[in-house]
């Protein structure tokens, strides 16, 4: 199923939503999804006029592409969403991540079937944003898209969004600042791009480097081969190096390793795993290396880490 829209109005998406879709509003910003689509709730809260949040909670029957033209949307409301809070099930595709794109990129998110989707979604105007921040050198430029993967400081404070242990009257002003909480945070990540060369950006572009990062991540056992992704690609493999860098931050084997390390973590700790059958499943064949890299990523040696809490 594909969702689109032109938000000309702050509560387009969810009345967008509603008749599309069919579902019923429960209350004001918080709508329930019908049996034939799935089960789980959006909810839309209102902070003022520079601030607004949005809760996506559910599972789905069948993919959902939320899709989102910025063409009706101030140029200055930036839209940061942080997917699959939750800590996962499963799959590596499911990567904990927000999102940041400039306000003339269009947005595109695919939310898969029978999977519990788990995304907050936060529109705040510039003026606000640089009263927080004293603004950012790098949403200065004119086109960008910057991914991080989610910390476990962004995973605590978006479980507190999503069960808020808050009084009824005081619920709206706890939110607020839950969601300022994960603007900051994510910041401080983006912070540390400060020396990051900008490369202009089209959509095409985008859809390229997810595209590379997707086959970067589906097999973590398998070390990426940039000439190969460049080749599959139709895209230089200087351009494919310096794009993927700017959007995620690191290098394609960086980043393939931080994520290799994350999943070793999950292997051990979640799937319990020894930590030579979580080594060897990820590829390695010398454990005293695939230990002293564990160590580096995660901050402790994996048979230490497998028995912490």
């Amino acid at each position: 199923m594909v969702f689109e829209f032109n938000s000309h109005e702050r509560i387009g998406a969810m009345r967008a939503f509603v008749e599309a879709t069919g579902s019923t509003i429960i209350a004001k910003g918080h709508i329930s999804l019908p049996s034939s689509l799935g089960t789980g709730y959006m909810k839309g809260f209102d902070f003022g006029p520079n601030l607004r949040m949005m809760l996506h909670h559910y599972e789905l029957k069948e993919e959902l592409v939320f899709r989102r033209s910025r063409g009706g949307e101030s140029p200055d409301t930036l839209t940061l969403a942080f997917h699959n809070t939750q800590p996962r099930k499963g799959d590596i595709r499911l990567l904990p991540a927000v999102q940041l794109p400039s306000p003339d990129l269009p947005m595109e998110v695919i939310f898969p079937a029978n999977t519990l989707i788990s995304t907050i979604m936060i529109s705040i105007e510039g003026n606000l944003l640089k009263e927080l921040l004293n603004y950012h050198s790098l949403l200065q430029q004119h086109t960008y898209l910057y991914e991080e993967i989610i910390s476990p400081e962004i995973q605590n404070v978006a479980a507190d969004i999503i069960t808020p242990q808050a009084p009824e009257a005081l619920l709206n002003f706890y939110l607020r600042l839950k969601a300022e909480a994960l603007i900051y945070l994510f910041f401080v990540e983006l912070q540390k791009r400060q020396h990051t060369t900008h490369y202009a950006l089209n959509g095409d572009d985008v859809k390229i480097i997810y595209g590379v990062r997707n086959e970067v991540i589906k097999d973590l056992s398998v070390t990426p081969n940039v000439r190969l992704l460049a080749l599959e690609s139709g895209m230089s493999e200087s351009k494919i190096q310096r794009l993927f860098k700017q959007i995620f931050g690191d290098s394609i084997y960086n980043y393939y390793q931080t994520l290799r390390m994350k999943e070793a973590a999950y292997l051990i700790k979640e799937q319990q795993l020894s930590v030579s059958e979580a080594g060897y499943k990820l590829g390695f064949n010398n454990l005293s290396h695939f230990t002293r890299l564990f160590e580096k990523h995660i901050g402790m040696k994996p048979k230490k880490y497998s028995y912490a809490n």
